[in-house]
């Protein structure tokens, strides 16, 4: 019997030359490529969807939350600025305010009895009532948010007049 290995012209190979090596590595790289295709269509859509609606509509409601609280605490230190009854008054007092709301520069308006917060962004502005003495005549002025707040009382001790200013103390 004959060694076919040695026979010229066989097709019998050894079995280190039957084992393929170049194709051995397709099938994890492929997965790997699939894998990763997919997370990122996933963090894609996941992107997509909070910028569309759900950061805006929460930077909406903290914006309006915040303002709420600015003006509250603004209404707070209007209210406090006019002294008890029967005394002359001069009164000048700053008043903290932050210099944007949901990135945006607004301004607060004395109208009437109130206090309106105007904002760029409609689902951000406020408004509050002022609870004061009878003896304040009007409240008036506007502060704008780039500007250092100061509210001004002036009046005598029958009646006493508020008005907003910007410019600081």
């Amino acid at each position: 019997m004959t060694d076919s290995r040695s026979t010229p012209g066989s097709t019998l190979q050894s079995p280190a030359d039957t084992t393929p090596t170049s194709g051995r590595a397709v099938a994890p790289t492929v997965g790997k490529l699939l894998e990763v295709g997919l997370a990122l269509v996933l963090v894609t859509g996941l992107v997509a969807t909070l910028s569309g609606g759900t950061v805006p509509a929460y930077r909406d409601r903290a914006g309006a939350t915040l303002a709420d609280r600015q003006l509250a605490a603004a209404a707070t230190h209007v209210q406090r600025a006019v002294p008890p009854a029967g005394q002359w008054v001069r009164v000048e007092r700053r008043v903290p305010l932050p210099n944007r709301i949901r990135g945006e520069q607004y301004q607060v308006v004395a109208d009437g009895d109130r206090l309106r917060l105007d904002h760029p962004n409609p689902a951000v502005a406020a408004e509050t009532r002022l609870t004061l003495p009878k003896r304040v005549v009007s409240v008036t002025g506007t502060w704008h948010s780039t500007d250092r707040p100061v509210v001004v009382v002036r009046g005598t001790t029958d009646s006493v007049v508020i008005r907003l200013r910007g410019g600081g103390v």
